[in-house]
Formats: structure tokens, sequence, C-alpha cells
């Protein structure tokens, strides 16, 4: 454990960056503009002191990084004993049953258990009890990273225009924009808008835009301003507070994003 408690975890983008570019933070190296996001953008506004951050962090890191290392080797050695398995047995019609056997005997699939509850505590709602989109992606990759940390910000038209709740045409399952499939995404949005997010004196299919006023959504016909009915259900935004590029909306206990273009409205 001593290689490990003297371990610098090595944090950024840019794995290969001058020392200079880096700071001491407990027992981890930094990047200085991962430092500066953490410090200045991401805790802003909140009840968590950087302090607090780094030093639950440190914790968590040094805690967790001798375990992921052991899962890891277990996952190493499992898929060579696959490979090895496809190997021997190349050429040859794959028995189910056998295929089974064999992975059960190499704790790969695992006999199905009693029913349990999960009894950690302080652990946040998106994990605990709403259901919503969970991404496993390498860490290293940062665009893959961000996209699983906003999976369950999901946008409301990408989630129409790539499911089968509107039903599916030749050129909807293309590679090519389906001109047709996203206008009936936009028809389905607002009426599931007006359905889930009625506003006070206008219809979703009127509107020109948003602009957010002391963490207030204000809704625009025009010159014409309006709320929803129910403000709670307005939860963030992305961009200017006068121009907002995306609103965030929340129903029940799903969230919703709603990229905003005029020609969506």
């Amino acid at each position: 454990m001593e290689q490990n408690s003297q371990a610098n975890i090595q944090m950024g983008l840019n794995m290969g960056a001058m020392k200079d570019q880096y700071k001491k933070i407990q027992n981890l190296s930094v990047s200085n503009k991962l430092l500066n996001f953490i410090n200045n953008e991401l805790l802003k506004d909140t009840n968590i002191s950087s302090e607090k951050f780094w030093e639950g962090f440190d914790r968590v890191v040094h805690e967790l990084a001798p375990k992921n290392k052991d899962l890891l080797t277990i996952r190493e050695d499992l898929q060579k004993k696959i490979n090895d398995w496809h190997i021997a047995k190349r050429g040859n019609e794959i028995n189910l049953e056998e295929y089974k056997k064999f992975l059960k005997e190499i704790n790969y699939l695992k006999e199905v258990g009693p029913n349990f509850k999960i009894k950690t505590s302080n652990v946040d709602e998106e994990i605990t009890s709403i259901a919503g989109p969970q991404l496993v992606v390498p860490i290293m990759n940062e665009r893959y990273a961000l996209n699983a940390a906003n999976a369950r910000w999901m946008s409301l038209y990408d989630s129409l225009y790539g499911t089968d709740i509107i039903e599916q045409s030749e050129d909807s399952t293309s590679q090519r924009y389906d001109p047709l499939r996203g206008e009936m995404v936009i028809k389905y949005g607002r009426d599931f808008l007006k359905k889930h997010f009625p506003l006070e004196n206008l219809e979703w299919a009127n509107i020109t835009g948003f602009k957010i006023n002391d963490g207030s959504l204000i809704i625009l016909k025009d010159d014409v301003e309006t709320t929803l009915k129910n403000k709670d259900k307005f939860i963030g935004h992305r961009g200017k507070t006068n121009d907002p590029s995306a609103i965030i909306l929340k129903n029940n206990q799903s969230s919703y994003r709603n990229n905003y273009r005029s020609r969506c409205f």
C-alpha cells in the first residue's frame, strides 16, 4: 500500500503536459484547468467548499484505485478464458447450454440471488430512486465522459427522433436526417409540452423565445410574456439568460432538455 499512498493521480485531459501545469492538492496532482473549473465554476453557488471537495475526492480516489485495479485484473482474466474457449471451439456450432455452463464455471455468470436493498447512505436521488440512463464509458475520452454525465438530462427531441415512440419510416432508419420525421417529432413535442408543462396564457406552438429572469423561466411570443403554470418544473438552462440555447424542465422524476430553435415551436 506504500506505493498507492504516495501515488500521484494525474487528472486533466492533456497527460503529456509539463509539471508546472499541475498543482499538488492533497495527494493528487491536478491540472490547473481542471482545478480552476472545479473551484470557480462547478462549486459556485453550492454549499461545498473547495477544501471539502478535494479532501473527499482525494480520499475516494485512493480508496477505490486499488479496488479498480483488482477488478480490471479479474476482467482481463475472464476475457482471456472466454477468448481461449472460443478459439478452442472455432468452426463448431456453439451449444448454448454448454456455453452457459462454462460461463458459470469461470464465475462470469452468477446464479440469481435473493432480493436485496442497497443501504448506502447520502446517495443522490438520481442513483437511489430516479430511473434514468446510466452510461459506462472510458474516463480517458472526455467527450464520452461528458455525454455519460449528461445522459439523464436528455433532449426531448433527440429522444423522440431516436426511438419508436413515433412510427419509423424507411428514411428515419437511415443515417440521413428525415425532415418528415423531424416535423412529426416537433408536433409530438408540442403536444407533450402542452400536456405536462402547460403555460399560463399561451400555447407552446406559438412561442418565439425564452429568457431567464431572477432564476425564473419567462416564455415569449414576440413581446408577450408568460410563464409555466407550475413554475417549479423549470430547473435550469444553458446559455445566456437573455437568450438561452436550451431549457431544462422536470416532470415527476424525469428531466427533459429542450434545445431552443424558433422553428421547433
